[in-house]
C-alpha cells in the first residue's frame, strides 16, 4: 500500500489531503487538513510544509497543485500519424506561440480531442523559475514528486455515471479554475485571479469564459472549493443553475469534501501516472523537454487480430496496399505479414498465393456473418483509445466481437463496456476479469451484435 501527502498551496492558507493507495480498494483518506500561512508568505508556507511533514508518515511521497493562474495554457493540432512524436513537435510549435523562450518554461499536455484523422492537445506552460521557487518551498529531501496545475487536477475527478458535456469550477479566495469536458476529455481550460469579496465580479468572469467557450450544449456545471456555496449563488443571480456532475468518491463522508476535491483529482492522476511537470528539472540543462502527458496511446492498429474475419480483413488490406512496394521490398514485407509462409526461392510468387488465400477467406467471412464488422470495430477502437486501454487481441464470428485488453486503470474498463452498451446496434457488452498484476489489469469482453449498426 502507497501513502502520500497532497498540497494545495494559497495565499492565506495550506490545504493538506494525507491518503493511502492500494489497487484494490483505491485511494483512502487518512487525514485532511488546513494550515495557516502567517507573516512573511514564503517563510510562512515553508514553516506549515516543514510542520505538516514531519507530522505526516514519514514515508509519505508529497504531490503538490500549482495555482492555475500562473499558467499560459495552449491548444495545437497534429495529424492522427504524429501522435506518437507529439512530445518532440510541441516545442517547435511553441517558439513563437509564447511570450518566453521555449528553454525556460516548463510544460506538459493532456490529449483534448482524437479523431481517425486529427489529435489535439492543451498545453500546460510555466516559466521553470516559478516553478523551481515552489520546489524549494519543501524540505531539500521531500520535494513534490508530482506537481500538476489546478485545472489539471480538477481533470483527475470522476464524472457521475450518465454525464455528457460538463463543466468543473474550482474557487479558491484568490483565484478560480475552469474546466470543459466533453466525451470524457478535457476541450478547454483557463484560470484567473480574483479578489474573493468581490463575488458579482467572479461569476461575471465565469459567465463569459462559458460565453467565449460556446459551452451552450453543457449539460451540468458544478463549483467546487473552499468558495462554492457564494460562488453558487453569484451564478444563480446571473441566470446559471450549478448541479452536480462528479462523484465525490473517498470524501463522500467528509464534512468539507468540496474544499479537498481538487486535491483528490491531484491523487488520482498522481496515481494514474501520466501529467507531471516535476520531471521537467531532473532533465539534463538544454536537453527537449520530453513531455509524458497521460500515459502515450498504444495503437489500436497493431492489434492481432488472431481469430476470425477482423484479422484476416487487416492482413489483406495492409498487403494490397503495399504491392507496388512488394519488389523493392518483399523479404521485409514478407517476413514482417507472413511469418507463417516457409522460406522458398520465389518469395514474390509465395507471398502473392498467401494474399489471394487470405482474400477468399475475407469473402466467406462476410457470407457468413448479419453486420458490418468494420463500423463495430471502428467503434471499439476508437472508445478503447480515449480510455487508453490497450487492445491485445479481438475476434469476430457471426454473432458478434470477442477481445482482451490491457490497462492500469480499472475505472476505463468499466467505462468502456458501461458505454459500449448504450451505442445503438449492440445488444450487450460484457466483461470478465483475466488477471491483475502491477503492471495492469488483463481483461476480456464480449460484444453481442444486431445487425442495424452503430
Amino acid at each position: 500500500m502507497k501513502r502520500a501527502i497532497a498540497f494545495n498551496i494559497g495565499r492565506t492558507c495550506l490545504k493538506v489531503l494525507e491518503f493511502s493507495h492500494s489497487l484494490l480498494r483505491g485511494i483512502k483518506p487518512a487525514r485532511l487538513r488546513r494550515v495557516p500561512v502567517q507573516g512573511d508568505w514564503e517563510r510562512g508556507v515553508s514553516k506549515a510544509i516543514e510542520e505538516t511533514l514531519s507530522d505526516a508518515d514519514p514515508h509519505a511521497t508529497p504531490l503538490c497543485l500549482l495555482p492555475g493562474h500562473l499558467f499560459l495554457v495552449r491548444r495545437y493540432s497534429f495529424p492522427i500519424s504524429l501522435r506518437k512524436r507529439t512530445g518532440e513537435i510541441l516545442p517547435f510549435e511553441m517558439e513563437d506561440d509564447i511570450p518566453m523562450d521555449i528553454k525556460d518554461v516548463v510544460f506538459d499536455y493532456l490529449p483534448s480531442l482524437v479523431t481517425d484523422k486529427t489529435y489535439e492537445v492543451i498545453v500546460f506552460l510555466l516559466p521553470a523559475q516559478t516553478l523551481e521557487m515552489y520546489m524549494n518551498l519543501f524540505p531539500e529531501e521531500r520535494r513534490p514528486e508530482v506537481v500538476i496545475p489546478e485545472h489539471v487536477a480538477l481533470s483527475g475527478l470522476k464524472p457521475l455515471k450518465g454525464t455528457g458535456p460538463h463543466c468543473l469550477i474550482g474557487m479558491e479566495p484568490d483565484r478560480v479554475s475552469m474546466v470543459l469536458f466533453s466525451e470524457g476529455m478535457v476541450r478547454a481550460a483557463r484560470a484567473f485571479a480574483i479578489d474573493g469579496e468581490d463575488t458579482e465580479s467572479t461569476a461575471q468572469g465565469i459567465l463569459e469564459t462559458l460565453k467565449l467557450w460556446q459551452a451552450e450544449d453543457v449539460e451540468r456545471l458544478q463549483v467546487i472549493g473552499a468558495g462554492a456555496g457564494e460562488g453558487e449563488e453569484a451564478l444563480v443571480s446571473m441566470g446559471i443553475r450549478p448541479s452536480p456532475c462528479i462523484e465525490m468518491g473517498p470524501l463522500l463522508e467528509e464534512k468539507d469534501a468540496p474544499s479537498y476535491l481538487s486535491l483528490l483529482g491531484l491523487a488520482n492522476i498522481a496515481m494514474e501516472g501520466g501529467f507531471n511537470l516535476a520531471r521537467k528539472l531532473e532533465e539534463p540543462k538544454g536537453s527537449m523537454p520530453l513531455l509524458s502527458g497521460l500515459k502515450p496511446f498504444i495503437p489500436g492498429l497493431l492489434v492481432v487480430l488472431l481469430l476470425g474475419g477482423a484479422d484476416l480483413y487487416l492482413r489483406y488490406h495492409i498487403l494490397t496496399t503495399r504491392l507496388e512496394d512488394l519488389d523493392r521490398g518483399i523479404k521485409q514485407t514478407f517476413h514482417n505479414y507472413l511469418p507463417q509462409v516457409k522460406r522458398v526461392v520465389n518469395e514474390s510468387a509465395q507471398l502473392r498465393e498467401a494474399i489471394r488465400q487470405e482474400e477468399k477467406k475475407l469473402q466467406a467471412l462476410k457470407g457468413m456473418v448479419e453486420f458490418d464488422p468494420l463500423s463495430y470495430l471502428d467503434l471499439l477502437y476508437r472508445r478503447s483509445l480515449s480510455l487508453r486501454i490497450h487492445l491485445l487481441e479481438v475476434s469476430l464470428d457471426e454473432k458478434g466481437i470477442s477481445f482482451e485488453g490491457e490497462t492500469d486503470r480499472e475505472e476505463a474498463i468499466k467505462t468502456l463496456v458501461e458505454g459500449l452498451r448504450k451505442e445503438r446496434g449492440i445488444k450487450d457488452a460484457e466483461l470478465t476479469l483475466i488477471n491483475r498484476s502491477l503492471q495492469g489489469i488483463r481483461f476480456s469482453g464480449r460484444l453481442t451484435l444486431s445487425t442495424s449498426g452503430p
